[in-house]
């Protein structure tokens, strides 16, 4: 019997049971209809992702549980496409299986799940293993994965093509992916590992564009090529290169293999810049650029046209310059640089153009005289030489010290110091005369100063001029009036004293009484201030200055340098002055002064560019540890001591020179009228004289061609005399350009130097020379010199002990004169070598060694 009810209530009843002839028999029975109760499916646990997994291979197994209650059907389980279900751990896996009830009872059963892709199609998203059964809620068990491709198994070779500085061509091949990316970075081994099913982001074969995967990795290509040109670099630099290998099926499916082909390369040298050529002369210039970090050397080429197709030397540098001689005068070339190192040449440089001078001149102008000399002017007249043209410079107080360069255009102006200047501006030599003629008339001069001249021939115009700098001619004169001071004047000022380099190490003031009478200084002051400050620092003097002598003052010291050459009369040690800027008066009282309009301001000096004040319209020059600021002499000369050092002008910049032979001792009675130096044949003669001397005995010639001073002779002299007298001596080694002064020694021992005078002796070869080469033995480079005594064809040439040639450093045309060229044999093993000069008729061959 069954109750099935038919509604929700309660039921009761008797069951009768009756038959005929027999008592009816009933039995009771009741119960109560409740809700039916649904069929219901439950799924247990949950599953991860099943990662990567190779297509065709098979991915470990997962598993949760499911079971069902009141169930009128079996429990019908289905994976999606790749995954299969088992309830067998390890094996039986189906794509579906059915879990039949015990009176529609599932108890819980684990259920195995494995991904199996057939396919490379990348992630699968959320898929899910349904659960169904009649009338039951089907139950989902959420299932994900990523199929990838077959992971290659073989990396590419990574090799180089084409190198540029910013540019590098890499090339791959050999790999079994079916495509790869390449990975570059800058100074250090790529640490960039690629991630299976992620496709390349960021990639750009412009290294500076590319996208930094982290550490300065960046991912320059991606596909299925062989090579990849490679953009955006940095000159001398190395990049290191991974490629590695991958294959993809649809979708982000990648499998990169793991191992990469790796290299590394240094890009080429970035391009020089070409700059202006320097140092023209007839037969050539110097072909200049800017250095390159990381060069071994530099190769540069000389055209005779802009395209380059008709190149006249070619040649190497190991410095940023290099003279070209052996071109045709007054003629334009173009040159161009590369930089060169182990890796390769660079790009050609920028294009200069530049052109040799004109033809030298080859006589200097000569003879020259002075005439209708006053206290401001004077006419200067020579007989020119056989240039076209001829450069007149003027110096007031010394000797013209600067060439003039070939190349340069001049402005002169007959008016002292308003013309272009020769050599160091601050040595004031100034061009008053630019032309063909004979004469000018130069004004703007100083009563009582000496003034030098020398006389320069040229030909050619702008950057074609061409200078004869061979003996030229010099001259000085004396202009006429005084410009010697009426009342006891600062002579020098030295500031820096105890600094560092210092010679001395006491500050000092050193005075100077010009007039014919003693004068009483002791209720004088003087008194320093610095540059733009209020003068407080006072000395007061004591005693008096005798006509024509010094006075010397000791001021603040320091722990350099050594006691000073003169016994100061007064010691101040609490003024310390400044060694390259201040201001220096000499007061009538020891009032502080207020400045150098105050009416008890016997002198005034402002020195040094940042001095606030001064006499006349310029500060006198800076002077330094090393040096300090002197008044002329009375003539005007930058030699104070040799006739006084009255010089005054009332104009600090023109009374004053620096100078570096300090504490010159009171003037030594010996008075020059003329000093002069001209070139005679293959010599030098020097020519001198002087107005009156006093216990004179001699002069020690010197001469500097190269370094130092050096005493070449002497020349008596005439004891104690008031009559004019003449003296001469001829130097028969001199050799190119060279100077010349006379050290004036008086019989006690005391001495003076004169101002220097130039000549210029030109040095002729008259014979062909293969000098050995130095270093010898060398690694890796040796220099070899060789001379000509005439311009033509030549070779030089190295050879192995096997009479193999292994280098050709000269072939062309080279200038008569001396020249060197460089070996540089960093290529070649140790050994003996030879090397061979021809030109002409000569050959000569030496020997050098070569030890590594």
């Amino acid at each position: 019997m069954k109750f099935a009810p038919n509604a929700v209530q309660a039921f009761s009843g008797n069951i009768t049971v009756a038959a005929t002839g027999v008592t009816t028999f009933n039995v009771a029975v009741n119960g109560t209809g409740t809700t039916p109760t649904s069929p219901s499916i439950a799924v247990v646990g949950s599953l991860n992702s099943f990662g990567n997994v190779v297509t065709g291979s098979q991915s470990s197994e997962q598993s949760y549980t499911v079971s069902g209650l009141n169930l009128e059907d079996n429990i019908v389980i289905t994976a999606p496409s790749g995954f299969s279900v088992s309830t067998t751990s390890g094996s039986n896996y189906e794509s579906s299986l059915s879990l039949t009830p015990t009176d529609g009872t599932v108890s819980s059963t684990t259920v195995y799940v494995v991904y199996a892709p057939q396919s490379a199609a990348g992630a699968t998203g959320s898929l899910n293993i349904t659960h169904a059964s009649t009338n039951a809620t089907t139950q989902n068990q959420g299932v994900s994965g990523t199929s990838i491709a077959t992971e290659p198994t073989t990396a590419s070779t990574v090799s180089f093509g084409t190198l540029g500085s910013t540019s590098l061509v890499v090339n791959f091949s050999g790999g079994n992916g079916g495509s790869r990316i390449a990975v570059v970075r800058s100074g250090s081994a790529v640490s960039y590992t690629p991630t299976d099913a992620a496709a390349p982001s960021g990639v750009d074969a412009d290294f500076s564009a590319a996208t930094d995967q982290g550490s300065g990795n960046k991912i320059v290509y991606n596909g299925t090529g062989t090579s990849v040109t490679v953009s955006g670099l940095s000159a001398n630099t190395t990049y290191h290169v991974a490629v590695y290998e991958y294959n993809v099926g649809t979708g982000s499916s990648q499998n990169y293999y793991a191992t990469a082909g790796t290299n590394s390369q240094l890009t080429l040298l970035g391009a020089p810049t070409a700059i202006a050529a320097n140092s023209i002369i007839q037969d050539g210039f110097t072909v200049r650029w800017n250095s390159v970090s990381g060069t071994t050397y530099y190769a540069y080429d000389v055209a005779s046209n802009s395209d380059f197709s008709t190149i006249v030397v070619t040649d190497s540098s190991l410095t940023t310059s290099e003279a070209v001689t052996g071109l045709s005068a007054n003629t334009t070339y173009y040159y161009r640089v590369r930089a060169v190192n182990a890796v390769g040449a660079s790009a050609n440089s920028n294009t200069i153009t530049a052109s040799t001078a004109a033809s030298e001149p080859t006589s200097s102008a000569s003879g020259i005289q002075f005439a209708n000399v006053t206290n401001t002017q004077m006419d200067i007249s020579w007989t020119n030489g056989n240039g076209a043209n001829r450069l007149v410079v003027l110096r007031s107080g010394a000797a013209v010290n600067g060439l003039a360069l070939d190349g340069k255009t001049y402005t002169a102006n007959s008016i002292f110091k308003s013309g272009d200047t020769v050599g160091a501006v601050s040595n004031k030599n100034y061009v008053v005369y630019n032309g063909s003629g004979t004469s000018v008339t130069v004004t703007g001069l100083t009563a009582g100063t000496t003034y030098y001249v020398t006389v320069y021939e040229y030909n050619g115009t702008g950057t074609a001029e061409n200078y004869r700098l061979t003996a030229p001619p010099t001259g000085n004169q004396k202009t006429t009036g005084s410009s010697v001071a009426s009342h006891v004047v600062i002579a020098e000022v030295y500031g820096g004293g105890g600094n560092s380099g210092a010679p001395y190490t006491h500050d000092y003031i050193i005075l100077y009484n010009p007039t014919g009478s003693a004068v009483n200084v002791s209720t004088w002051s003087v008194q320093y201030a610095s540059s733009t400050g209020s003068f407080s620092g006072v000395t007061p003097l004591t005693g008096s200055i005798a006509a024509g002598a010094y006075y010397g003052i000791s001021l603040a010291s320091g722990a350099t340098g050594s006691a000073l050459p003169f016994t100061p009369v007064v010691t101040n040690t609490g003024v310390n002055m400044s060694g390259t800027a201040g201001k220096v008066a000499l007061v009538s009282n020891t009032t502080a002064a207020t400045g150098v309009a105050d009416v008890d301001v016997v002198d005034f000096i402002g020195y040094g560019t940042a001095a606030n004040e001064r006499e006349g319209t310029a500060n006198a020059p800076a002077p330094s540890n090393t040096s300090s600021v002197r008044r002329r002499n009375n003539d005007g000369v930058f030699n104070a001591g040799v006739n006084g050092s009255g010089y005054d002008t009332d104009d600090n910049d023109r009374d004053f020179y620096v100078e570096s032979n300090l504490g010159t001792t009171p003037a030594l009675p010996v008075e020059f009228t003329s000093f002069t130096a001209a070139v005679k044949g293959k010599g030098v003669e020097l020519a001198w004289s002087t107005s009156t001397e006093q216990d004179n005995l001699g002069f020690d010639v010197e001469r500097m061609m190269s370094g130092g001073w050096t005493r070449i002779g002497f020349v008596e002299g005439h004891g104690t005399t008031n009559a004019p007298q003449t003296y001469s001596f001829t130097d028969g080694s001199a050799k190119g350009k060279v100077q010349y002064r006379l050290k004036q020694i008086d019989r006690d021992g005391k001495f003076e130097y004169t101002g220097a005078v130039e000549a210029f002796v030109e040095h002729v070869i008259t014979s062909y020379a293969l000098g050995q080469n130095y270093p010898n033995p060398f690694n890796p480079a040796s220099s070899i010199q060789y001379q000509l005594p005439a311009a033509g064809m030549v070779t030089l040439k190295v050879y192995d002990m096997l009479g193999k040639e292994v280098a050709v450093l000269v072939n062309g045309v080279r200038s008569a004169g001396e020249h060197t060229a460089r070996f540089d044999a960093a290529h070649l093993p140790s050994g003996i070598y030879f090397y061979t000069l021809r030109t002409g008729s000569f050959t000569q061959t030496r020997k050098m060694l070569l030890m590594k």
